[in-house]
């Protein structure tokens, strides 16, 4: 009777030592604490790695607003501590163009290009300008100058001029306009009775809108 209450108390030890190891090898190299951080057009990507054992290689990889396939951001080598840490931290930093909704994924990889883990992020971007505006060139100017913008997001497109009364002089662009830099001449010869001063441009998006001043001199 003791052999058996024994031998039922063998197994008990060795069935819980096999399910502490297995968890213990479950949680090797395992992605952890994935997190992002947006600050404008900057994402800080920031992750853990638990238990290096055969951690080789780190890819980082992104699908961007409309894409069906991920695409590589960054491919380095796991860090090699000699105080042999049992977490490792990792950051690392990319812009981003447009809002929409973008997945993030980090993949750990062993010195073959094995997969050993991998986690992923799903991260909404809505803050970003759809179009920029920059300064004329030349300014001052006389007769003409070039106004420069860039569209970030497809969509409907103004750029007046004005006076500092408020009133426009010109409307230079009013149209669907896709990503992309555009420049526009602005020409006082077509507007004879425009004097020296101040004027304002004004870049116009269905959501936001972007304002600078130029110098006109004769």
């Amino acid at each position: 009777m003791k052999k058996i209450k024994i031998n039922i108390l063998l197994a008990a030890i060795l069935f819980s030592l096999s399910i502490s190891t297995n968890i213990e090898a479950q949680d090797n190299d395992q992605v952890s604490g994935f997190s992002a951080k947006i600050n404008s057009d900057k994402i800080n990507l920031i992750w853990n790695i638990v238990n290096q054992d055969k951690a080789g290689l780190i890819r980082v990889e992104v699908k961007k607003p409309g894409q069906q396939n991920w695409e590589l951001l960054k491919r380095f080598n796991v860090k090699k501590s000699e105080e042999e840490l049992p977490t490792l931290n990792y950051t690392y930093q990319t812009k981003v163009k447009e809002n929409g909704v973008y997945f993030f994924r980090v993949i750990i990889l062993d010195e073959n290009n094995a997969e050993i883990n991998s986690t992923e992020l799903k991260l909404g971007v809505s803050d970003l300008s759809e179009a920029r505006l920059y300064q004329n060139t030349p300014n001052p100017f006389n007769p003409s100058t070039t106004i420069s913008y860039e569209v970030v997001t497809p969509g409907q497109i103004s750029l007046s001029v004005f006076n500092l009364a408020g009133k426009e002089i010109a409307n230079l662009v009013n149209e669907f306009k896709q990503p992309g830099r555009y420049n526009i001449r602005f020409d006082v010869n077509n507007y004879p009775e425009l004097s020296s001063g101040i004027y304002i441009y004004k870049l116009q998006t269905s959501s936001s809108s972007d304002i600078r001043k130029m110098i006109f001199t004769k």
